[in-house]
């Protein structure tokens, strides 16, 4: 059952790439067939499939949108009614958030994800996210050892919750649909550094506040972004609450298939989970045992349900999401396309506050998000 949860205000019109001075057009028009090309060259998928992807990307921005074909997904009936109104409509016309979402959808569509067959649950952007982990392995070293220090009871609990999301929101730097791994096996945007001086807006201490402060047990709900570093810096998180004692239980929202290229899966957090345990590193191998142990006590959750990677805004969330979410002490948004969803990717005018908006949302919540422009 899908709920409409109230904003409280006027919905402003949706974002859309018709307008060429703004990003959403070249975000639309030029990468999203770039993307698919590059999906083409990392995978062999049949002949005749590979023709069918090409006639979608060189279609792209100027042809109608249209409905899927593929019945066997759960997620089909959603999809056919949310393009119905919108047939007709070529890709700038189209809500800009539909048609990146569209555009992922539409290639599994057409590759068979869910059709049983040669390429059932074959992830066109498999390639790109277990590359984009193996480069990070340094990284990923370099901040589990932290582990150590954001684990010592004699660091206060705030301070070291406070240390970990700092840790976590430039861990949001390489975003595989902007930043492809290259031929080395880095991102462009891998060696980027960071100052504190460069937050816009830091209510990281505010959140972590009314965490900790909650006299309910607690429990933290992340909606998870990137897989390969960013996916790593989120488990560190959890192990962090976990380990302290400071939530019940941590829950990981991550996508009911691939999407955005590396935004995560199930298989994604399972599949980093085992090539973590077979590291050469000890400290990262005890941490990837402390995740598995949290997987089996149920203290540690993976949720993946189908809402997440269909166009609507989060207050279209279903009923069930609603209560899961409200049930929770925090909720931490990560990255651009979750923030995007929180406010619909509408309009809205910039000096608006974001509380006015997230209305429907009675947890308290902290959007991480770093700007890639």
């Amino acid at each position: 059952m899908r709920a409409i949860h109230n904003t409280m205000l006027p919905l402003p019109e949706p974002q859309r790439a018709n307008a060429r001075e703004r990003y959403a057009y070249p975000s639309v028009a030029e990468r999203l067939p770039v993307i698919g090309r590059r999906m083409l060259a990392e995978n062999s998928f049949p002949t005749e499939l590979n023709a069918r992807l090409e006639t979608l990307f060189a279609g792209i921005p100027n042809s109608e949108i249209v409905m899927l074909e593929d019945t066997h997904a759960s997620d089909f009936d959603t999809w056919q009614q949310a393009i119905t109104p919108l047939l007709g409509m070529n890709w700038l016309d189209i809500p800009w958030f539909f048609a990146e979402v569209y555009f992922y959808r539409r290639i599994l569509d057409i590759t068979g994800y869910f059709k049983p067959g040669e390429t059932y649950q074959v992830d066109p952007f498999r390639y790109q996210k277990q590359e984009g982990l193996k480069s990070a392995l340094p990284d990923i070293r370099r901040i589990v050892s932290r582990l150590d220090h954001w684990l010592n009871p004699d660091l206060p609990d705030a301070d070291a919750l406070l240390e970990v999301l700092s840790a976590s929101l430039w861990g949001n730097q390489v975003d595989l649909s902007l930043w492809p791994v290259d031929e080395s096996g880095k991102s462009a945007r891998s060696g980027e550094k960071h100052a504190e001086d460069r937050l816009i807006l830091d209510d990281a201490p505010a959140a972590a506040a009314a965490f900790l402060n909650s006299t309910q047990p607690r429990s933290l709900q992340v909606l998870v972004d990137n897989a390969g570093l960013e996916l790593v810096y989120d488990l560190v998180l959890a192990d962090l609450v976990l380990s302290r004692a400071l939530a019940e239980r941590v829950t990981l929202q991550v996508k009911f298939h691939p999407t955005f290229v590396s935004d995560v899966t199930r298989s994604d957090v399972s599949w980093t989970i085992d090539q973590l345990l077979g590291d050469s590193d000890p400290h990262v191998t005890a941490f990837a045992q402390r995740l598995s142990t949290s997987l089996v006590d149920n203290r540690l959750v993976i949720s993946d349900p189908v809402f997440w990677t269909t166009p609507l805004p989060l207050w279209e969330m279903p009923t069930d999401i609603s209560e899961e979410l409200g049930h929770a002490s925090l909720i931490i948004s990560k990255g651009d396309a979750n923030y995007r969803r929180l406010l619909g990717d509408r309009l809205w005018d910039a000096a608006l506050p974001l509380n006015q908006i997230l209305t429907y949302l009675t947890t308290p919540l902290l959007a991480d998000r770093k700007s890639t422009l």
